[in-house]
């Protein structure tokens, strides 16, 4: 054996004590800032599945305000679907906002069906009354004896 060979050796035995305390220590020291952020970026991200849920919610509400049957429909499902998202759905709101949806068009329809027999346009107003049975169904409001007077009405 060489002297430089003895040296390299004599090197490398003094690097693992080194080694294993610099290793020790890594598990001694507190997370780093890096580490510690996470918490905070799933807050971020919570705050952030929050506000898009109270945004389709104010949608769904102008939705219902001026816009139609469909229209209204589709705003109540995005809301739910980023309300369960943020963890913040309500079923009772939902039913609620879905019923209000479905009063509407409820109302709607029989004001068109009065407006589509006054035009004698009776395809239009055949759809408004089947509109109106389905809906008034969902919402159990639906009035059969009313529904007949209609139909009779249609026929003349």
């Amino acid at each position: 054996m060489n002297a430089k060979t003895i040296r390299v050796n004599q090197v490398y035995k003094i690097r693992w004590p080194y080694l294993f305390i610099f290793i020790v220590i890594l598990h001694l020291v507190p997370p780093s800032a890096a580490q510690a952020e996470q918490p905070e970026k799933k807050s971020e991200q919570q705050k952030q599945l929050e506000r898009y849920a109270n945004d389709s919610l104010r949608r769904l509400e102008y939705a219902i305000q001026t816009g139609g049957f469909f229209y209204s429909r589709s705003a109540l499902n995005i809301w739910k679907d980023n309300a369960e998202d943020a963890g913040m759905f309500d079923e009772s709101l939902y039913n609620q906002y879905k019923r209000k949806i479905y009063e509407k068009s409820v109302n709607e329809n029989l004001k068109w069906f009065e407006i589509f027999l006054i035009q004698k346009n009776h395809r239009d107003a055949g759809t408004c009354l089947q509109l109106y049975k389905m809906h008034a169904e969902e919402i159990n409001v639906f009035d059969k004896e009313k529904y007949e007077e209609m139909q009779k009405r249609l026929k003349k």
